[in-house]
């Protein structure tokens, strides 16, 4: 997190979310500022460059990280927010308006198919 948010400088771009150029990982890394599902994508490569493992997450309305703390309990990063470390039952409250259930399927780790997918859609 040090390395990305503050000696980087990478940020979300909230006050101008909807700019197509927070789509693609190329303005993201010269701009320093993205959207959820961009800024897990540099996290989630420079994570692995680490030796991290850390799988890509399709949440609804946002966009997340997982891994395994050391005590093996699955955790997600929220890339957005500064990457804030975040337990199954905060991940459901980051859309509270979305009235969101905890359901299995919003943390399965989401293939690289789906990730272009899913930017795609938010180009159209």
């Amino acid at each position: 997190n040090k390395v990305l948010y503050r000696e980087f400088g990478l940020r979300k771009n909230a006050e101008n979310y909807h700019d197509f150029d927070n789509n693609r990982v190329d303005k993201v890394l010269y701009k320093k500022t993205g959207i959820p599902i961009t800024i897990a994508i540099v996290y989630h490569e420079v994570g692995s460059r680490l030796g991290l493992t850390l799988n890509l997450v399709n949440f609804p309305r946002h966009f997340l990280l997982s891994f395994r703390d050391s005590a093996g309990t699955t955790l997600y990063i929220d890339c957005f927010n500064d990457g804030d470390v975040l337990t199954r039952a905060q991940c459901l409250q980051l859309c509270p308006m979305a009235n969101i259930d905890d359901k299995d399927y919003y943390f399965q780790t989401t293939s690289s198919l789906q990730v272009m997918v899913r930017l795609i859609n938010n180009f159209i």
